[in-house]
């Protein structure tokens, strides 16, 4: 889920960015199987398609409102499959899979409802899975949002706005920041209690010592979560540690705060521009003799 601003092409925010990171803990896994939960316009999706051909795997997209692009994808791919349905319940219809790759609605109870469904492929003796997920950190980590409210349970939902902007640093939203642009909701207060996708990890997690971690700043940030004692965990611990460097934090801080400075100033030109548009509108009024 980007978050929306008036430029979303200037931001990263797509899972694509993470490729080869994640075929290659795919890869260590030995996953055949693999379920994408939230599609959007399909670009990682693409990339998993591409995977799942170079190991004759396959590929099921979750998406109750897949786009076009999404569609086209999965109609032309043999190996991936779209289902246009919401998670959790759609999660739990699928057979056992290998990896579960989670990007869909980003808020606590949803997050909290597809681990609880996933919990068994976790531990499973035999073929341990292992969840990806998206978005656990800013602005997603300790703030709910959510695309369709009214479809989770009224205690699962905080108060929330389709309008306004989160900003880092800033608990309330405002006027300005990252806005949902009336795509979807963001919870009005960052923190407490089950808010959020990073909240709803740590919540399910627990004291549990049977579960492992691990997280990755960069493009909102991402989550593996795996048994500890999963036979290929030690690779999985090799090839995500390597991109858990203090650089990328600082180098994910720096490209937000940029866009928002970005998103700020063409704010300003557009005010300036209407304020011009508007003494132009005065000046012609002046100059325009009246009728007699």
């Amino acid at each position: 889920m980007p978050p929306r601003g008036r430029l979303p092409e200037l931001l990263l925010h797509s899972l694509a960015s993470f490729d080869p990171l994640i075929t290659d803990v795919l890869d260590a896994v030995g996953a055949k199987g693999v379920v994408e939960v939230g599609g959007e316009g399909g670009t990682f999706t693409q990339q998993l398609a591409a995977w799942a051909e170079r190991v004759d795997g396959e590929v099921h997209c979750i998406d109750p409102a897949p786009s076009v692009q999404l569609e086209r994808l999965a109609g032309g791919a043999a190996r991936v499959r779209l289902l246009r349905d919401c998670s959790p319940g759609a999660l739990e219809r699928l057979p056992d899979l290998d990896a579960y790759i989670l990007d869909g609605d980003h808020n606590h109870w949803t997050v909290t409802a597809e681990l609880g469904t996933l919990d068994a492929r976790l531990v499973d003796t035999e073929r341990p899975g292992v969840i990806i997920m998206h978005d656990v950190g800013w602005p997603s980590a300790r703030r709910d949002a959510y695309y369709a409210p009214k479809r989770i349970p009224r205690a699962g939902v905080h108060p929330h706005s389709f309008s306004g902007g989160v900003t880092p640093g800033v608990k309330e939203m405002r006027s300005e920041g990252f806005s949902p642009a009336g795509k979807w909701a963001y919870a009005r207060t960052e923190g407490g209690p089950r808010n959020g996708v990073l909240t709803a990890l740590e919540d399910f997690v627990g004291d549990r010592p049977d579960l492992e971690v691990l997280t990755v700043s960069a493009v909102f940030g991402l989550g593996f979560l795996f048994c500890s004692s999963a036979p290929w965990a030690d690779e999985v611990r090799r090839l995500v540690t390597r991109y858990q460097l203090p650089l990328i934090a600082q180098m994910e801080s720096n490209r937000v705060d940029l866009y928002l400075e970005v998103l700020r100033l063409q704010r300003e030109v557009e005010w300036r521009s209407r304020v011009h548009q508007l003494q132009l509108a005065q000046a012609r009024a002046r100059s325009t003799p009246a009728s007699s």
